[in-house]
């Protein structure tokens, strides 16, 4: 997406601002003669950047003219002073060491000058204290949104477990951990009987329950080292860490009483008796690291505990 910058000043000032600033053409840039005219076309259309004539923005007021405006208040913007009236044999160290220091990465360079200066050079030291420190707290929210937004982004909204993309970045470092550390691991692949049955007879939203409560089932009754996860539809995986092949079977087992025991409570209708089939795969040397083999195997036992009756666990042959 190109980026855009908007300049803000008289013909002369944009013409050189033109010429200093390296691969400006590459970039969408608008025009703006004022201040004034500048603020109504950031409403219209935010830029990226702002590069504004000094003189024109009445003693640099900024946050009265922009920042009392929630969506212009990220913008960066940047005064250029086109006619100083001091001598330049004053400002030219100055300058140089402003430029070299942001050139190595600094985001401000204060010149601490004599007797004289010492107030306004105190006062932009503060100032730009006080701007870094704003930036630190809004780079620290928007760390935290984007960790809030991560977690969300990993959660099935119907039934809160993890869900099939947490899975695919789980799993590959479960199998990684396991090869490591020489434990065992299984995974088990859980799909509700006659599901498509709940959904035609009483609706989606009963099917959406059963899904809801069998998800609260499964985490009541698994141990605090194994994970739970929307696979898709009815379908869960569960990750059963240190996990040999027949203490695997015997936790699909106990599943399987476990849900078909208690009917199903719903809103609108009878309670149903529900039952699961379950396939379960264990790791094997020879598995890929991303766990596609053991999904394929989990899923293959699956079918077979389908085809042999349902209600029942099918392990590796």
């Amino acid at each position: 997406m190109t980026q855009q910058i908007l300049l803000v000043g008289d013909d002369q000032f944009s013409a050189l601002i033109s010429q200093q600033v390296r691969g400006l053409e590459t970039l969408s840039v608008a025009v703006a003669e004022s201040a004034g005219q500048a603020e109504q076309q950031m409403l219209n259309a935010a830029p990226d950047l702002v590069i504004g004539q000094a003189g024109l923005f009445n003693h640099y007021s900024i946050t009265k003219q922009y920042r009392q405006h929630q969506q212009l208040t990220g913008i960066y913007v940047v005064l250029v002073e086109d006619c100083p009236d001091w001598p330049l044999s004053e400002i030219l160290l100055p300058l140089q060491r402003t430029a070299s220091a942001l050139e190595a990465g600094a985001d401000a360079y204060v010149w601490l000058g004599d007797d004289m200066t010492q107030t306004l050079t105190r006062r932009l030291l503060q100032l730009q204290v006080k701007r870094g420190l704003e930036r630190s707290r809004i780079q620290r929210e928007l760390q935290r949104a984007n960790s809030w937004l991560s977690a969300i982004a990993l959660i099935d909204s119907l039934t809160q477990l993890r869900n099939r993309r947490a899975l695919d970045i789980d799993l590959p470092q479960r199998i990684k951990m396991a090869h490591s550390r020489g434990y065992a691991l299984s995974l088990m692949m859980l799909d509700v009987d006659y599901f498509k049955r709940v959904n035609d007879q009483y609706g989606h939203l009963a099917g959406d329950q059963v899904l809801q409560q069998l998800a609260e089932r499964l985490n009541q009754n698994m141990r605090f080292y194994d994970t739970v996860f929307r696979y898709g539809g009815e379908e869960f995986v569960l990750i059963l860490n240190k996990t040999q092949a027949e203490e695997a079977r015997l936790i699909g087992q106990r599943l399987c009483r476990l849900i078909a025991a208690e009917p199903f409570a719903l809103d609108a209708h009878p309670a149903l008796t529900i039952s699961v089939s379950i396939g379960v795969a264990c790791l094997e040397s020879r598995d890929d690291p991303q766990g596609q083999a053991l999904l394929r195997r989990a899923d293959q036992n699956l079918f077979l505990a389908k085809a042999q009756g349902r209600n029942r666990v099918v392990l590796d042959q």
